[in-house]
């Protein structure tokens, strides 16, 4: 009977190949399997039952277990109304009622409440021969997330998923992808825990896959008080590897709106990326981008605009900010605009010095190349100049360490020439009226502000700094 069933008419071509898919689908697991298969039904319509208790496999070295179940396979289709892998960090939930060999599709896939934890061993640089521009680009990410310390992740996820279509092509009907207190973080000593990057939501609903078109027309980032909105596309998606070619083609915007005419979101922004702006900053931000190019060039076009209207913009650990910023600057035609900036300096802190110095005007105009794109080259014309008569500082301790301090003013006249991407700052600093001492050479004072050891009263340094973001 074997015999006649494998070599009989119905097993065509497109059968075989639907089976070789799911076969190629599971082959990353690893583990052995028991249960038993009873044969039942007629010469013509045979029915294998499938039973099975726990199952442990593992998925490229990640333990997961096949929970008991039932199953069915007939000559036309497979049926498993329920089956279940279950992890140390959740479940995965497969309800697949009806799978016809090169026929119709009935799968539904759900994970609900899984650990995110299991991400940092795809996060965590590993030793590989594998030098692929992909693959060197995956390392340099990990290995950046190395440099920042990264020794923890946490959140919870959800997931689910609805294909229907055909065994040798499906599609997604409908899915989505939830996100919750999402964090990467580094445990410090004494065990307190500092974030490096944190979010409260995010969404990806109305996921679908038709005909080669990967397509999310609800995105949604949430923390707190921030939220961000946009979509994605992305066309050229194939059931074979490689299943998103590099020509595949994206498209993808995002935008960036305060909830009320007037929420100050700055404060937010500080909250979500704690390593940049400092939580005292204030201020409104309104942000829209796009981008279209392929996966293998993602940043052919990009266009955008940003507002910002800011009482106090202060960076982490920098006491020398921005106060009455009012800016607008565009992304257009593969380059960044300033098409206004207005502000003044500013000591936020509460002594005597910052007191009397009250700060100046900025000056910050020009353009620039992004530098994103392949075919991107460096300009030898635009620029972007900023300008500062007098700008007043005073730092103890200098940021980035324990002690140190650098006090005076400083006139400020450079450009920043090249791309955006790989900067090239040149341009003139001079000196004045200042006091400087590198950290460890002062005693700590019985008042909060350290002596400098150091005295300059004019000096200009000439600057010529490439950056290679």
């Amino acid at each position: 009977m074997c015999s006649s069933d494998l070599n009989d008419e119905t097993n065509t071509p497109e059968k075989r190949a639907s089976l070789q898919n799911v076969v190629q689908a599971l082959s990353p697991l690893e583990g052995s399997t028991t249960g038993d298969a009873t044969l039942q039904g007629t010469p013509d319509k045979p029915e294998v039952g499938l039973h099975w208790e726990n199952i442990p496999l593992s998925l490229n070295s990640y333990p997961l277990t096949i929970t008991k179940g039932q199953g069915k396979l007939t000559r036309e289709y497979a049926s498993f109304p329920a089956l279940s892998f279950q992890t140390e960090d959740g479940t995965l939930e497969i309800q697949a009622p009806t799978i016809a060999y090169a026929g119709d599709l009935n799968v539904d896939i759900t994970a609900v409440d899984v650990n995110l934890g299991f991400l940092k061993q795809w996060l965590t640089p590993k030793a590989t021969t594998n030098n692929s521009p992909k693959s060197q680009e995956k390392r340099s990410f990990q290995d950046w997330l190395r440099d920042q310390g990264l020794t923890e992740v946490s959140g919870k996820g959800t997931l689910a998923i609805s294909l229907r279509g055909k065994t040798t092509a499906p599609e997604i009907e409908q899915a989505s992808l939830n996100l919750s207190q999402f964090q990467l973080s580094k445990i410090l000593t004494g065990g307190n825990k500092e974030t490096l990057f944190g979010i409260d939501k995010l969404d990806f609903n109305d996921i679908s896959l038709r005909e080669g078109v990967i397509r999310s027309d609800s995105v949604a980032l949430r923390y707190q008080d921030t939220v961000l909105r946009g979509n994605v596309e992305i066309a050229g998606f194939q059931w074979t590897a490689p299943f998103l070619p590099p020509d595949s083609r994206l498209k993808a915007s995002v935008r960036l709106v305060p909830r009320s005419d007037d929420e100050q979101n700055l404060q937010s922004l500080s909250r979500f990326l704690p390593n940049l702006l400092s939580k005292e900053s204030v201020g409104r931000l309104l942000a829209s981008g796009s981008i279209e190019g392929t996966l293998e060039d993602p940043f052919a076009e990009v266009s955008g605009r940003i507002d910002l209207t800011a009482p106090r913009l202060q960076i982490r650990n920098i006491s020398t900010g921005l106060t009455d910023v009012e800016g607008q600057i565009e992304l257009s035609k593969g380059s960044i605009f300033v098409r206004s900036f207005k502000g003044k300096t500013r000591i936020f802190k509460e002594n005597e010095y910052a007191k009397k110095n009250l700060g100046s005007a900025i000056q910050l105009t020009g353009s620039l190349p992004l530098g994103l794109s392949q075919e991107a080259e460096p300009s030898t014309q635009d620029a972007i100049h900023l300008k500062i008569k007098s700008l007043v500082f005073d730092e103890t301790p200098l940021p980035g360490a324990d002690s140190g301090a650098a006090r005076g003013k400083a006139d400020l006249d450079l450009q920043v020439v090249g791309t955006l991407k790989e900067p090239t700052i040149r341009g003139s600093v001079t000196f004045s009226e200042t006091q400087f001492a590198l950290p460890g050479e002062f005693a700590a004072l019985t008042s909060t502000e350290a002596k400098p050891a150091t005295r300059s009263e004019e000096h200009t340094s000439e600057l010529q700094s490439h950056s290679d973001l």
